[in-house]
């Protein structure tokens, strides 16, 4: 570099030497003319090696990956790089062009910082993201697994929203209150709550108010001291209460609950303690609750069947379970949820029909997953022949009669007397139903009709 004085010179290598990264001043051939002691600390070398060499020498020696200084030249302005050595370093590299009056790049000062630590960084951040994006999947299988040993199918958005609120309530001590349906699967989200929960060590006990006498129901509820029931335990007995302690009850169909054990299972929720039956000493226990009802809690308060305190005790979070009506997504899934599982218990291998699949879908389902999950029980077990396929012959004379006129094309053009558009009905679906069964007596038993009539309306129809 052409310096005016020796005084400029030692002046320019102080200020370059007191920069805390390397810095090399080069000439516009890209040989080195100025070094700094930085720069020496980051290559391990000396600075009588590095002058007079160029960039290009030292990409040869595995310095540096790029020379930079083509591009500099060719662009006339600042260049910066990222650049990994054969050295295992990391540089962040900057050419600066220095130009002179005329416009000419006189000399280009190259800067270098060492980045191999942010590098390491960087490289562990992102093994940790994909750590962190393995576990995430590995937990949404656990969980998904989870669902399917519990029964549960979540396709809908509904069923996926309540479970992720199942898991969210199960982390918390609060009591639940889950509604809906009979059959749609209560019980089934009360057991994914204990299992989820803190609890889930502890016991999970299952009562269902509605099947236990209301003699009998206190007693096995709060338990009783000794001497209270003739032919009773000698030393008593613990209530069902008690032997949750340290888990979760599930008090099923709390609906039905009689008024007058309501208020002691006020008591529970309020103090956290039972009373044995001939007894007077509060018993503390430590348990969580959580109810179910197929009725309309609202309503039976309004009627005063249930207490309204109570009501509000139960009422902390409720969890409604939407029918499978009104969750369609959710039916298919089951069916080859249940036909897998059957399958594998009755050791039976069969498929279903896209006929026997539309028909299922378009029924309503009264009684939700459990009335489903017994239809493809029955339909494995009692399909008739060695046919593979499941037909529409092989369902439920009921079920079929129900679904076949949401599924065929009954029409009736024009306005007509009521009498004479039953009669066209009637036609349609007597037609409909031998060209798909070929038989009077099967159509007969789908439409819910004697096989006479079927023969005669056929015969009606066949003369006009």
């Amino acid at each position: 570099m052409k310096l005016l004085t020796s005084e400029l010179n030692k002046s320019l290598q102080a200020f370059i030497d007191a920069l805390p990264d390397g810095a090399m001043i080069l000439n516009a051939e890209g040989i080195i003319e100025m070094v700094n002691h930085a720069q020496e600390a980051l290559v391990n070398n000396s600075k009588v090696k590095l002058l007079g060499q160029t960039m290009f020498d030292l990409v040869r020696e595995g310095v540096y990956s790029d020379p930079l200084v083509d591009l500099v030249l060719k662009r006339k302005k600042s260049v910066t790089h990222i650049q990994h050595t054969q050295l295992q370093t990391c540089y962040m590299v900057t050419g600066a062009p220095i130009v002179d009056a005329k416009g000419n790049i006189s000399n280009i000062i190259v800067y270098t910082k060492d980045a191999t630590s942010l590098h390491l960084l960087q490289q562990q951040l992102e093994q940790t993201q994909q750590l962190t994006q393995k576990y995430s999947s590995e937990l949404t299988e656990l969980r998904v697994q989870s669902l399917k040993d519990l029964d549960i199918v979540a396709n809908s958005k509904a069923m996926k929203d309540l479970f992720e609120l199942s898991l969210r309530v199960a982390r918390v001590d609060s009591t639940v209150l889950i509604l809906g349906e009979s059959g749609v699967g209560k019980e089934i989200l009360a057991k994914n709550i204990h299992d989820h929960s803190s609890r889930n060590l502890g016991p999970f006990i299952k009562i269902n108010c509605s099947a236990i006498p209301e003699s009998l129901i206190e007693s096995e509820l709060f338990g009783y001291e000794v001497g209270t029931f003739t032919g009773g335990k000698k030393s008593g007995k613990a209530g069902l209460f008690e032997l949750a302690d340290n888990g979760n009850i599930f008090l099923d169909e709390i609906g039905d609950l009689s008024l007058s054990l309501q208020p002691k299972l006020l008591r529970v929720l309020q103090e956290m303690e039972v009373i044995r039956l001939g007894g007077s000493k509060p018993r503390k226990i430590n348990v969580r609750i959580i109810a179910a009802t197929n009725k309309n809690l609202k309503e039976l308060v309004e009627r005063n069947l249930f207490r309204e305190d109570l009501f509000f005790r139960l009422n902390v979070v409720p969890i409604t379970i939407p029918p499978l009506r009104e969750r369609k997504e959710d039916i298919v899934p089951l069916i080859y949820f249940y036909k897998e599982k059957f399958s594998k218990k009755y050791k039976i291998k069969k498929e279903f029909s896209n006929e026997v699949l539309n028909a299922l879908l378009s029924y309503d389902w009264p009684g939700n997953v459990r009335e489903l999950k017994n239809v493809v029980e029955r339909l494995l077990i009692i399909s008739s022949g060695n046919e593979s396929t499941l037909k529409l012959d092989d369902l439920p004379a009921d079920l079929l009669q129900k679904t076949m006129c949401f599924r065929s094309s009954i029409i009736v053009n024009g306005i007509l007397p009521i009498k004479k558009a039953v009669l066209e009905v009637e036609r349609q679906l007597i037609e409909q139903g031998m060209a798909r069964y070929g038989s009077t007596s099967k159509v007969a038993d789908v439409l819910g009709v004697h096989q006479t009539t079927v023969i005669r309306k056929l015969a009606k129809a066949t003369k006009k």
